[in-house]
């Protein structure tokens, strides 16, 4: 393949979804770029986190969002078995394909009513007479004849959509989840607004310190910004910090009137910290970031006194070794919910309910039930 590119097809439908951040709708362009003549980009994400210039975590949220909404689909270059994707070779290479062609809408979709007249414009050619039939072995004999029936006085034949939705089933009304997340983009959008410096920041790593945090850390972010920034500006501090510093430190945690509600800190990898997983799992809270800070840091981890379970719940969770069948047993059952665990070099101990993953119920409320001998 030449070096000189010049197109990059994505699905129009892509350039208006809102759930697509200005990196994912970039990482879409790039495996557009990349394409076989098959369809499929086969580029490592290292190299492609090099061309667009940003971080391999960046590029990995973007490609993972891309996939929740069905505009790419992924399969194994044939390297590191057919497991699930976390239980065996986590790090296998994979090839992605940009879905062009969906089948959730009817084949055909009416056009707007602005564009009827530039419609039947185009239909009849520039002066008036029935636009050249399409080539190809399917079509072009039904394209003649609408031709000849607009040239007659006919109707116009329906035009072929240009744009399909991603989300196939989705129903008109937003579902519930839905509205939510809306609730909490306009949250985030209130935070950026009244921080000076966020429209220079890095927008993936805001979104990821944002999903981080709990409900009440969240509502605390929001109240403490003004408070903050006041406290900045009386001591006269010539530098504003991020705003993704902001939320992954707490730093509203930092002001006087609310160090008596500032968080708990918890080692990460500890016994709290697997209970503070589980416990935002099971009340589906995001916790890729949290796993991601554990793999790529260590250290201490931020949280409200309300996230952690009460005592008797995590009374109940059991130490197993890391290179044990337990913990690969739990692998894929967390990696469905965003926890792709590492793979550690040296042997480290795990905490869970049990040696198995749940099936229908929440992890903590499981190992609370006795075990089946």
């Amino acid at each position: 393949m030449s070096a000189h590119y010049r197109f990059s097809i994505i699905p129009a439908g892509a350039i208006t979804d809102e759930r697509l951040t200005p990196r994912a709708l970039q990482v879409l362009c790039l495996l557009g770029r990349h394409t076989n003549d098959n369809g499929w980009c086969s580029r490592s994400q290292v190299k492609m986190a090099r061309e667009i210039r940003c971080s391999r975590a960046a590029l990995y949220e973007a490609i993972q969002l891309l996939l929740e909404t069905g505009w790419i689909e992924r399969k194994r270059n044939g390297r590191g078995g057919t497991g699930p994707e976390a239980s065996e070779h986590p790090f296998a290479a994979y090839s992605y394909r940009v879905v062009l062609d969906r089948d959730d809408l009817p084949a055909r979709l009416q056009p707007d009513a602005d564009d009827a007249d530039t419609t039947a414009a185009d239909v009849r050619g520039v002066h008036g007479a029935p636009a050249a039939p399409t080539e190809g072995p399917k079509g072009g004999a039904a394209i003649a004849a609408g031709g000849a029936a607009i040239a007659a006085g006919g109707a116009a034949p329906e035009a072929a959509p240009l744009e399909r939705s991603p989300c196939k089933g989705i129903p008109a009304e937003p579902s519930e989840r839905e509205c939510a997340r809306a609730r909490e983009h306009e949250r985030l959008a209130k935070l950026k607004a009244a921080w000076p410096t966020a429209a220079l920041d890095d927008q993936a790593r805001i979104l990821r310190a944002w999903e981080a945090l709990g409900e009440s850390e969240r509502d605390a972010a929001l109240a403490g910004v003004e408070t903050f920034l006041d406290a900045l500006r009386r001591h006269k501090r010539g530098h504003t910090p991020t705003l993704w510093r902001y939320l992954e430190e707490r730093r509203w945690t930092l002001l006087p009137e609310e160090r008596a509600a500032r968080v708990d800190s918890i080692q990460c990898w500890s016994k709290e910290w697997w209970a503070a997983l589980l416990a935002r799992i099971d009340r589906g809270q995001p916790v890729a970031w949290m796993v991601q800070f554990a793999a790529e840091r260590g250290g201490a981890w931020a949280v409200a006194p309300d996230e952690l379970p009460p005592p008797e719940a995590m009374a109940v969770l059991k130490s197993y070794p890391s290179d044990g069948p337990e913990l690969a047993a739990w692998r894929p059952w967390l990696a469905v919910r965003g926890a792709k665990l590492p793979q550690w070099r040296e042997r480290i101990w795990v905490f869970l309910p049990g040696p198995e993953p749940p099936h229908g119920q929440p992890a903590l409320r499981a190992g609370s039930e006795p075990q089946a001998a």
